[in-house]
């Protein structure tokens, strides 16, 4: 493995290696003033498919927050920093999405957090598409309602004019007796 190691913003130090498989591990923060970019051209991939059941996937996952191990073995090199973090435990992901965890040579989990980008958009628009839906069919169901209400209204005027006829005969009976 190769190893560079620097001077962070804050006065300490951060590192990076690559592995014998030419993976890299940086510890430290990174920061710049543009944007990572990932390769994402249609014309480098194949077997494209549409990402199934991405809400069900969304709903099974975690949000944690937790601290680091820092310095604790086995993990005394990996330089982490005390601050509370934010995220996903990789085992309980690569269980439900395992496409955005990897498993390093000493069997240590990472994950890939804009793999689960595409998942949260697939699952926003199969919720825009059932709201819309259920606004349909509320809408059509205060339709029913208020067609109810008038037919109700209806009875309720047939109803009092039987009333009324019923009390009219009862008293023209009433008067021959």
């Amino acid at each position: 493995a190769q190893t560079g190691a620097g001077d962070d913003s804050t006065g300490g130090t951060s590192k990076f290696t690559v592995d014998s498989a030419g993976a890299g591990v940086f510890s430290g923060s990174v920061t710049g003033s543009g944007a990572y970019q990932t390769t994402s051209d249609e014309r480098f991939k194949k077997r494209i498919t549409q990402l199934q059941s991405a809400m069900e996937k969304l709903n099974a996952l975690r949000g944690v927050h937790y601290y680091w191990r820092k310095g604790e073995a086995p993990h005394t090199n990996r330089h982490f920093d005390d601050l509370k973090q934010v995220g996903f435990i990789a085992q309980e992901v690569e269980a439900v999405i395992p496409e955005v965890v990897r498993t390093d040579a000493d069997g240590y989990k990472s994950m890939q957090y804009s793999g689960i980008i595409p998942y949260a958009v697939e699952a926003l628009k199969l919720h825009d598409a059932t709201q819309a839906q259920l606004q349909e069919e509320n809408k059509a169901q205060g339709a029913t309602i208020a067609a109810q209400g008038a037919t109700i209204a209806h009875l309720q005027k047939e109803m009092d004019e039987l009333r009324a006829l019923v009390i009219a005969q009862s008293r023209k009976l009433a008067a021959k007796e």
